[in-house]
């Protein structure tokens, strides 16, 4: 033979399937033929697959569906039914005049809304001398600018930077409560106020040192005299406060004392800032609802503007520290001559404007201590 040799083949004998093997098979076959069965029967809509309807559910199965959601079924997402005036709470008017829209607690501050400063305000820098009357019996404490270092024997648990930081006076009371608090629950007394109220020509002239980053005189937050920065001095150094362990405190608790973080940093697209340490006073409701939803200020202003317009439809806020509850609304302004706001007469009301176009009226909704009678003059929450 040529070519090689030819390699062994070995063969062996077949082997037959067992008895075993032939009941599996058999099994199989059978499985799925019922297979075939069902999955048409489903698709004709009969047997135990077919659609489950109202007709064809019982009315007690209809009830443990609609009643009832298993781990991996959601519920149906219902709107809240929106907040209406007690009917006990009576009302009457006011007037406001078109200027009046610029001033309050909730005006907005910046590049399209500039600040306009009140007429009647009262200036006590560090130098000026006390009024006759003590600092806690004055009325009308928001129209007071008061350099702090002149209630620097009043304050628990922080100091003013210099002698020059001045505010606001309701909201250097709202401050000392807080930081006070702090204090207490953190043993720290190390922080400070290093910014505070600025005039028209100390803003320009930041401005003109630091045009990137300096807002425009006019259109700075600290003009109204309830913005400041918060910052912790220790061994010859200043550190932001509020970044700091001991700090995240004043975070979580500064809305039970009226503040919140004027720049917070998840909206810095909406703000144009990110200022983790500057706060800004509010009042207590405003600040509650605004950490609590996570929102800033604009937005805020914003949503009474769009969805709590008038007395029929107001936002609802409670659970707030003060243990009051309150109804907020939103009245537009005529934007010439006067415009008619409603109020209670018979429930403590603040009247702010909102520096845009509007005024927000806040009612304590649970409290007729003065019926009729609105706090510090209708502008900003009293002390």
């Amino acid at each position: 033979m040529t070519g090689g040799y030819e390699p062994i083949r070995k063969y062996q004998k077949k082997r037959q399937p067992g008895k075993l093997e032939n009941l599996w098979v058999i099994l199989l076959v059978a499985v799925l033929a019922v297979g075939s069965v069902l999955f048409a029967m489903s698709l004709s809509g009969t047997g135990l697959f077919r659609n489950r309807t109202p007709e064809t559910e019982s009315a007690d199965t209809q009830g443990e569906r609609t009643g009832n959601t298993t781990e991996t079924e959601q519920p149906d997402v219902t709107t809240e039914e929106p907040h209406v005036m007690p009917t006990d709470i009576s009302f009457t008017t006011i007037e406001k005049q078109a200027e009046d829209v610029h001033y309050g607690d909730l005006v907005l501050v910046d590049n399209d809304h500039p600040f306009v400063f009140p007429d009647n305000w009262h200036f006590y820098n560090s130098e000026a001398e006390f009024p006759e009357t003590p600092w806690a019996e004055l009325e009308d404490k928001e129209t007071y600018i008061v350099a702090l270092y002149n209630l620097r024997r009043e304050f628990k648990g922080f100091s003013p930077s210099t002698r020059f930081p001045m505010l606001r006076l309701d909201v250097i009371y709202a401050l000392s409560r807080m930081m006070e608090s702090y204090s207490t629950k953190t043993k720290d007394t190390s922080g400070v106020v290093s910014s505070g109220y600025r005039t028209y020509s100390e803003q320009a002239s930041l401005y003109e040192q630091y045009p990137d980053t300096a807002a425009k005189p006019g259109c700075s937050d600290y003009h109204t005299g309830a913005t400041f920065v918060l910052q912790s001095y220790v061994n010859d150094k200043l550190y932001d406060l509020l970044t700091t362990t001991k700090g995240v405190w004043i975070k979580v608790n500064c809305c039970n004392y009226g503040f919140i973080m004027r720049y917070p940093s998840y909206a810095v697209e909406i703000t144009g800032y990110n200022i983790p340490n500057q706060l800004r006073y509010i009042g207590i409701p405003h600040a509650t609802y605004i950490s609590e939803n996570g929102k800033c200020l604009e937005q805020y202003l914003e949503i009474l503007r769009t969805q709590y317009v008038g007395t029929e439809n107001p936002l609802f806020i409670t659970g707030t520290a003060d243990k009051n509850d309150y109804l907020v609304y939103y009245v537009p302004a005529n934007g010439e001559g006067t415009t008619q706001i409603p109020v209670p007469s018979n429930r403590d009301y603040t009247v702010s404007g909102d520096n845009i176009g509007g005024f927000i009226v806040t009612v304590t909704a649970n409290a007729a201590e003065t019926p009729g009678q609105s706090s510090t003059a209708e502008s900003a929450s009293a002390d």
